[in-house]
């Protein structure tokens, strides 16, 4: 079987590309983000399982409360007005043997204004997660929606709703030791 050249040098920048590829994923901070690398999820997934307050046979509940913001907006050429965000809910997992983890959030949020209440909403983050974590393989698929109350930008003080869906996957899958 002859193979032709371009299918070889296809392949050849290919395998030279992987490398520098592979570091460039693992170096990029987001913009706003904290100018670190992301922490180990399969670490971190592993103590937030074992450290789940509720269990109901396999399903390890967790309670979120947070208060999100007490703040006093105060618009250009508006009047201001007091706003606060807060919400609670529960994390839950399902560990699937020692390998796969199921995730799911569901954390409702309000936000309330004092005198804008037009304003005022229900939102809040919920999701669907898989994990699978073996020796070789890393496989990650994220569902997730978000309806949230946040500064628009950095350069004023006005607030917007930023509502949000995505589906993000990874999957690592070791090669050989040369990659």
């Amino acid at each position: 079987m002859r193979r032709s050249p371009s299918l070889l040098a296809l392949l050849a920048a290919f395998v030279l590309a992987v490398p520098p590829l592979a570091g460039q994923t693992t170096q990029y901070i987001a913009p706003g983000g904290a100018g670190r690398r992301p922490a180990d999820v399969r670490e971190s997934l592993r103590a937030a399982v074992d450290a789940a307050r509720w269990r109901l046979g396999p399903l390890r509940l967790e309670p979120w409360v947070a208060l999100y913001e007490l703040a006093w907006v105060e618009p250009e050429g508006e009047k201001g007005d007091l706003t606060a965000s807060a919400g609670a809910g529960l994390l839950g997992y399902v560990p699937v043997g020692s390998r796969i983890v199921f995730a799911a959030p569901a954390l409702p949020q309000y936000t309330w204004w004092k005198e804008r209440t037009e304003d005022r909403h229900w939102g809040g983050r919920a999701g669907l997660a898989m994990f699978l974590h073996s020796n070789h393989l890393l496989v990650e698929l994220e569902a997730k929606a978000s309806d949230l109350t946040a500064i628009a930008t950095p350069e004023t003080d006005e607030r917007a709703r930023l509502d949000d869906e995505t589906f993000e996957g990874r999957i690592e899958l070791p090669l050989g030791s040369r990659f």
